[in-house]
Parts: structure tokens; C-alpha cells; sequence
């Protein structure tokens, strides 16, 4: 949400979603994040107001709705923050989900879901995905990171989306997800009047008089 975590960009960022239309907004960094890597989490939640912050623990919301959020990718590069190297480091990251988890927050995809680059490159994680199909099974993985991977698909027992506003040429052309909880496949595409870095947002459905 910010684009090297300069002050001005995190609280344009916290006045943003503080504003948006939502009972609760949840929020995890990324790479890009980088003023946050170093810091303690009551730093953290701190620079952001009008959400709740996670990082790698989860809250319950929604009369009881889980959502787990963690903001790791593997390692590409020097210089971006809250990377581990594939392996044994990422393994013991994606142990700390636990079982029960609704929703899935995550910033990088994992393998083989909507992760596939503009030259054919796959940049999601293995072990991610290996704790998600075999231990964690959320509803719902929720995650970005690769802008041409934006949409969902299906395991069978969890739906992954990969919902990036932002395209390749750095424009927010993609729509943000809205997806009724009540269901198991996420609708399309859902036009709002704002748009972030990765947004979805959850609905209850209404219960007939």
C-alpha cells in the first residue's frame, strides 16, 4: 500500500481506508513496506489507525469469521522488506497459520495459483502452498504480489484469489472482489468507488424475514 513505506505514503494510506464504508478493515504490508521491516508491530499499528494490522497472528471478526494475515514473500531481492529465503525459512513462516482459518491473507501467491508472470515465470511458493492444501485449508487464500495473476480459481476445497488492483504498468485498472461468505465461489469482479494495491471485501448474506 505504500511505495518504499514513506511516512506520507502510510498516512495517506490510514486516512484512506479509515474513510472507506467498512465495519472492519484489515490490513497486512509487503515488500514494498519498507520502514515497517524493522519495526515492532505496536510501532506498526501506531503509523495506521481505522484498521486492524497483522502480521503472521489472526483476528476474529464477523460473528466469527477468522482471517489470518502475514505479509512474507520469498526472497527476490536485496532491497525489499519482510522476504525468507524457499525452504526451511518460508516453512517455518507458513507452520504458524493454523488450522480453522477462514481467510487466508498473504502477500505472495502460492505455486501454481494465478502466480504465473508475463513470461511464463511461476513466483508463488511451494511451501505455502503445501500448508495450504495439506494442514491449513482456508475458504478463502487472498493475496497479490503478481499483478498478472488477478482472479481466482479453485481447489475444490479452497477458493484462491489473487486480487490486485494494480496492472503491470503500475495503473489500478483491475476491480476489487466482493464475495457473498455464504458462498463458496467468489463472484466477479465487483466495481467500488476506491480502489487500493489489494482489496477485497466480505459480505454476510442477508437472512430472510
Amino acid at each position: 500500500f505504500s511505495t518504499h513505506g514513506e511516512p506520507e505514503d502510510v498516512l495517506a494510506f490510514s486516512n484512506w481506508i479509515a474513510s472507506q464504508p467498512f465495519s472492519t478493515r484489515i490490513v497486512i504490508a509487503g515488500p514494498q513496506e519498507l520502514s515497517f521491516d524493522a519495526q515492532t508491530k505496536e510501532t506498526i499499528e501506531s503509523l495506521l489507525h481505522g484498521c486492524t494490522y497483522l502480521q503472521d497472528e489472526p483476528v476474529t471478526v464477523l460473528g466469527g469469521l477468522t482471517v489470518y494475515g502475514s505479509p512474507w514473500t520469498p526472497t527476490f531481492g536485496s532491497r525489499w522488506a519482510f522476504q525468507r529465503r524457499r525452504g526451511a525459512e518460508l516453512r517455518e513462516v507458513w507452520s504458524k497459520i493454523p488450522e480453522g482459518v477462514d481467510v487466508l491473507m498473504t502477500h505472495c501467491p502460492p505455486l501454481g495459483r494465478r502466480d504465473e508472470g508475463s513470461i511464463g515465470v511461476r513466483h508463488g511458493c511451494d511451501e505455502l502452498l503445501h500448508q495450504v492444501q495439506s494442514r491449513v485449508q482456508p475458504r478463502y487464500h487472498v493475496f497479490g504480489q503478481v499483478f498478472e495473476g488477478y482472479g481466482g480459481c479453485t481447489d475444490g476445497s479452497t477458493t484462491y484469489v489473487n486480487c490486485c488492483t494494480m496492472d503491470t504498468k503500475g495503473y489500478l485498472s483491475n476491480m476489487p472482489f466482493i464475495f457473498d461468505l455464504s458462498l463458496i465461489h467468489i463472484s466477479e469482479p465487483t466495481r467500488l468507488l476506491s480502489i487500493s494495491y489489494a482489496v477485497f471485501c466480505l459480505k454476510k448474506k442477508k437472512k430472510k424475514n
